[in-house]
């Protein structure tokens, strides 16, 4: 199936204003934040896909889906309030 003008406009824009966005701020955050830090975003994947699924009612989401979510949001947040980690900045 080929996608029309305005279907095929929608997904250029995806391909490449919103995914140069997303890798902006992505390696800003590593910047800011830290590579330990950022990696544990990773984990929202998952949960967010999840939440996606429930959202827009193509699937169900089962008991043991929405323990493993939780586990994922619980270990974010043990991540991120745990003290930081040290920085060690290489000399220029």
């Amino acid at each position: 199936m080929v996608p029309t003008a305005s279907q095929a406009a929608a997904l250029a824009y995806l391909a490449v204003v919103v995914t140069a966005i997303v890798f902006l701020a992505w390696y800003s955050a590593v910047e800011k934040l830290g590579v330990e830090r950022v990696g544990l975003f990773s984990g929202v994947i998952p949960v967010s896909a999840l939440a996606a699924v429930s959202t827009v009612g193509t699937g169900t989401v089962s008991g043991l889906q929405a323990a493993g979510a939780a586990a994922v949001a619980a270990g974010i947040l043990v991540g991120l309030t745990g003290p930081p980690p040290i920085r060690r900045d290489r000399a220029r």
